[in-house]
């Protein structure tokens, strides 16, 4: 990445309470973060300005995090992914599989 580039964060997350910290620490490291009201919202985002990196929950308003991924790619195909989930890794991997993910990450109890 470029000096002149800044690193941009996509969240796509159902509870705000448990972006607090993540946003927090994407800061620190340089991040600029978008914590998605909606998928619309985040979307146009992204084509207005592409992210490096969308961290996504899956069941995101009722959305697979595959399928949201899906349509981040299709605008930026060098968007960074990591899926928030409460699948295992087998079944992550089957419904995941093509998109590039750079990995999965279990929600929180």
């Amino acid at each position: 990445m470029g000096a002149n580039t800044k690193k941009r964060a996509l969240l796509f997350l159902n509870e705000s309470h448990s972006m607090e910290p993540l946003i927090e620490a994407l800061g620190g490291d340089g991040f600029e973060v978008f914590a998605a009201d909606d998928l619309e919202a985040g979307i146009v985002e992204h084509r207005r300005e592409p992210f490096q990196l969308a961290i996504v929950e899956d069941g995101y308003k009722s959305f697979s995090a595959p399928n949201i991924v899906q349509e981040l790619l299709k605008i930026a195909w060098t968007t960074h992914s990591i899926i928030v989930t409460d699948k295992d890794e087998d079944e992550l991997h089957e419904q995941a599989e093509g998109l590039g993910i750079l990995g999965g990450t279990r929600k929180p109890p």
